[in-house]
Formats: C-alpha cells, structure tokens, sequence
C-alpha cells in the first residue's frame, strides 16, 4: 500500500494497493520497497514478492508504476529475469535524467545455500549466510519492459 502525507504529517486521501494480490509482497528493515517520482510525476515502487521454492524463502523483484498520481496502480512487471526461485532483495531504484529507471539489487540465483556446502572446523556451528552477487537493470520504456540483468559484482555482501 502506498499513501500520500503533507508536510505536517496528515494523510491526504485514501491509501492505495500497488501489488495486485495480499499477501504477495515481502518487506523487512533491510529490504523495504523503494519509492521514485519521475520528472513526469509518474510514481515507481520497487517490491519483492514471495516465490514458492523448496528452501522455503524465494523472492522475485518487481516494478510498478502509477501514471495517475498514485490514484491507481498498473500491473507490477518482474525486474529479474532469471526462472530459478532465488532470493533477489536489498534493491535501489533511481531514475537518470534521460528518464531511464535503474534497478539493482542483491541476488542469489548463481549461489549455493550454505546447508548445501561443506563446513570445516572454523565455520561448523557459526551462523552463515551466502555472499550475494550485484545484479543492475534498466528500463527505457517507462518500466513495461527490462534489459538483460547484468551482473556487477560478485561476493558483495558476506553477512
């Protein structure tokens, strides 16, 4: 959901639902959904959404965009185009002045999960967690469609 405040803290109008479905959207403290007004008013929400995966924690990463002033919102369309549930999160959105919108994010689709991996005797029983890649797309269509993902980096967040 998404509302507008003014500048002394009230709610102007109702709040408005940007994913489609409840229950669909993911969100934590690391990884809240990202807000962008373009020079043209058109607002972005960047989001992730559950995936159903084996593991049990999969997220997808989407876009959804309102063209009406935040009155509606259109379909969310995926950002990362790989099939394989995996986590994809902590994501940044911008908007360049050419009007291009940037997304990236922290990915885990090329990683092994750490339950899969073999401990040795400095890591057995300390708690783990998979480096994550960067991964970076864009859009020059006003967010209906996203170039390739390309991976940036890798071993970029070793928590």
């Amino acid at each position: 959901m998404i509302a507008r405040f003014s500048g002394d803290g009230h709610m102007q109008g109702p709040t408005v639902r940007v994913n489609p479905q409840a229950g669909m959207a993911t969100a934590w403290r690391g990884d809240p959904p990202t807000v962008v007004v373009a020079p043209n008013q058109t607002i972005f929400v960047g989001w992730t959404a559950r995936v159903e995966a084996e593991s049990g924690h999969a997220t997808d990463l989407y876009l959804s965009s309102s063209r009406d002033h935040g009155q509606t919102f259109g379909a969310p369309v995926k950002v990362n185009d790989d099939t394989k549930p995996a986590v994809h999160g902590m994501h940044s959105l911008a908007i360049g002045d050419d009007g291009r919108i940037y997304v990236a994010w922290l990915d885990e689709r090329n990683i092994t999960p750490i339950k899969d991996m073999k401990m040795d005797a400095k890591t057995e029983g300390h708690h783990m967690e998979s480096n994550r890649e960067l991964f970076v797309s864009s859009s020059s269509d006003g967010g209906h469609t996203f170039m390739p993902n390309r991976k940036v980096a890798t071993d970029v967040c070793p928590c």
